[in-house]
């Protein structure tokens, strides 16, 4: 009886302490939950940005090359005319030079295709920042809600006793491989006809 009496201020103790971390815990849990916000109204903002940007660029940078590619055919098209008019080249050639333009053309397309992956590499980066702090946010939440719970005395006391056990057979499982690393070394002490020490 004289150890419940002395354990009495204690459990008073660790009462008042449990509703300070359930008060912490909320408090905590309320500014991430404004930080989250803050994080989806960054995410949405940046969606936006990116479709109407993204969008106005690939446009200018279609015509750009669009552009290209008609001023290539029109300078082509006037040399090989004036080649074939004065006879500098076959006319049965015509399928080679079809070919090059063909080659430049595939080639410009590929570089303003990897241009448009380009572009778009920081905004997503900076999409997989967002969305992984979101997630990251979203999991300390869920931990501060457990936490904001009160819990009863018998479930502390089962996770004390849970605690003292795992801590018990880590222990044991420690003292064992240190034993056996021991008695290891003694074998190959003896194996190798070492003086006692």
């Amino acid at each position: 009886m004289r150890k419940i009496i002395y354990c009495l201020p204690a459990f008073a103790m660790l009462a008042g302490c449990d509703q300070r971390a359930i008060e912490f815990a909320r408090k905590t849990g309320d500014l991430l939950t404004e930080y989250q916000n803050r994080i989806n109204d960054q995410i949405s903002a940046a969606n936006s940005y990116y479709q109407k940007g993204s969008a106005l660029l690939g446009i200018q940078h279609q015509q750009a090359t669009l552009g290209t590619l008609q001023v290539e055919r029109l300078e082509r098209r006037t040399t090989l005319e004036a080649d074939y008019r004065e006879n500098r080249k076959i006319v049965s050639q015509y399928r080679a030079e079809l070919r090059d333009y063909a080659a430049f053309q595939v080639d410009v397309q590929k570089q303003w295709l990897n241009a448009d992956l380009n572009a778009s590499a920081p905004y997503l980066a900076q999409l997989i920042a967002l969305e992984s702090d979101q997630a990251t946010i979203e999991a300390f939440q869920k931990t501060l809600d457990s936490l904001t719970q009160p819990r009863s005395f018998v479930d502390e006391i089962g996770e004390i006793k849970k605690f003292v056990a795992d801590t018990k057979t880590e222990f044991n499982k420690l003292i064992c491989a240190d034993l056996a690393t021991k008695a290891d070394a003694k074998q190959l002490e003896k194996d190798q006809n070492c003086p006692a020490n």
